[in-house]
């Protein structure tokens, strides 16, 4: 008994090009998809972790985390609404609810001001 050989044929150019363009969109689109917020700006709404107490920051500071990032933030204790943005961080660890924050500068530490969220505001 003879065994045939099977001949297969190169996939044309066209057919090639057609997958690579639908892997392009495909790709394009599940990453615009994911609704994550690009990290290298000063505003920002993430949920709290933990306030620290200030014997457990640096002087003059308030040390808060959040679940979004492993990064350590801090409140100015000379920021004039210090007491306030406090009180706002707890409040939200309290309800489990995210906060609305502005950083001093992009990708830095310190947290200028802090807010509830608005209604209809937020990732997703």
């Amino acid at each position: 008994m003879k065994l045939q050989k099977h001949k297969t044929k190169p996939a044309c150019y066209s057919s090639r090009l057609a997958f690579m363009l639908l892997l392009f969109l495909h790709t394009n689109n599940t990453m615009a998809a994911t609704g994550t917020p690009y990290q290298d700006t000063t505003e920002q709404i993430m949920t709290v972790a933990k306030v620290y107490e200030e014997k457990y920051s640096e002087p003059g500071t308030i040390q808060v985390t959040f679940y979004e990032s492993a990064q350590f933030y801090k409140i100015l204790k000379s920021n004039p609404h210090c007491a306030a943005y406090i009180s706002l961080l707890k409040d939200a660890i309290k309800k489990q609810k995210p906060v609305s924050i502005r950083l001093a500068t992009p990708g830095g530490d310190i947290i200028e001001k802090v807010s509830r969220v608005k209604k209809g505001s937020g990732p997703g």
